[in-house]
């Protein structure tokens, strides 16, 4: 009988910690990257990053307050 994970995708809870997947780590790096050498974006591609970022500010403590500033 195969035992349930204790580790869910960021949350391990033998450790007691948080953590982003190097997945999510390394996409969240590529879309800053092809975003930052253009001087425009589309809502689509802006809302995508916010949407990752949202995510990761749920292991990140100072995260939740840093995204809002671009979506007001």
């Amino acid at each position: 009988m195969e035992c349930p994970s204790n580790i869910l995708e960021y949350l391990d809870s033998i450790k007691m910690e948080a953590r982003i997947p190097r997945e999510k780590i390394n996409h969240i790096r590529e879309i800053t990257d092809s975003l930052h050498d253009c001087s425009k974006c589309s809502e689509e591609e802006l809302l995508s990053l916010l949407g990752h970022m949202n995510f990761a500010s749920q292991v990140i403590l100072p995260g939740r307050s840093l995204i809002m500033c671009p979506i007001s």
